[in-house]
């Protein structure tokens, strides 16, 4: 059986947790530019691999309008440029992307379960 077969297809949620835990091993400080930059070079080698997106990529697809929402704002500058705008400094708006990520989160966890709950 090869390692291949035991590791999880979801993957992107796990990484910010570690991300969060221990950004000076993945980004050498506190930078939502940075954070932003290792995200699009994840998306960039899975697409060059031809892997197809997985289901929490797809969901973090929805974070930029959500961070539109968020701000009232129709922009269309990045999730990352948005939070560093209403943040004092890099750090800040590393720190504030989890908080708003966890928002996020737990809005759609409260939608899917209404969602759940109308369809019986």
């Amino acid at each position: 059986m090869s390692k291949t077969n035991n590791i999880s297809s979801e993957y992107l949620y796990d990484l910010f947790s570690r991300i969060k835990q221990r950004p000076g091993m993945y980004l050498g400080k506190c930078s939502i530019t940075r954070l932003n930059m290792l995200l699009t070079g994840y998306s960039l080698a899975r697409m060059e691999l031809g892997l197809t997106e997985t289901k929490e990529e797809k969901e973090f697809g929805n974070f930029q309008d959500w961070i539109e929402t968020k701000y009232q704002t129709t922009s269309h500058q990045g999730w990352d440029s948005l939070i560093l705008l209403n943040s004092q400094d890099e750090k800040e708006a590393f720190h504030n992307f989890f908080q708003l990520f966890e928002q996020f989160r737990q809005e759609k966890e409260l939608k899917d379960s209404s969602v759940l709950q109308i369809n019986y």
